[in-house]
């Protein structure tokens, strides 16, 4: 058992180029771990997504990543397993923009809790 959090990354697009050859060269735990980001781009900026990740900072690839984005204009958040446990960082300078990138949501699924029934039928 562990502890798991999403986390979404955001960078500019030749930031993302320039973290992941440098992942390539100098840590490949870190380049692993990139591949299997979900990755969205749009002309200025690049998302990374990463679902169920054990995001710990004592991680040789964690660490890697977060040094790399933390001098350069990035959005990062984190959620955990605990309803309480939210890290939002951010260094965007004057690209505001940058934070339409990632929408922070909570939410409660049902899909395991049995089949569907309509209200109308018991009443």
């Amino acid at each position: 058992m562990g502890y798991w959090s999403d986390v979404a990354v955001v960078v500019m697009n030749e930031d993302f180029i320039s973290l992941v050859h440098s992942a390539k060269e100098k840590c490949q735990s870190a380049y692993d771990l990139l591949s299997g980001a979900m990755i969205r781009q749009n002309v200025k900026y690049t998302t990374l997504f990463f679902e169920n990740e054990r995001w710990n900072e004592d991680y040789d690839e964690i660490q890697f990543i977060e040094d790399f984005i933390r001098e350069l204009p990035h959005f990062f958040v984190r959620i955990g397993c605990n309803y309480d446990d939210i890290v939002v960082c951010c260094n965007i300078g004057e690209n505001l923009d940058m934070l339409s990138c990632v929408s922070l949501v909570r939410r409660v699924y049902t899909d395991t809790a049995g089949d569907c029934i309509d209200f109308a039928d018991i009443a």
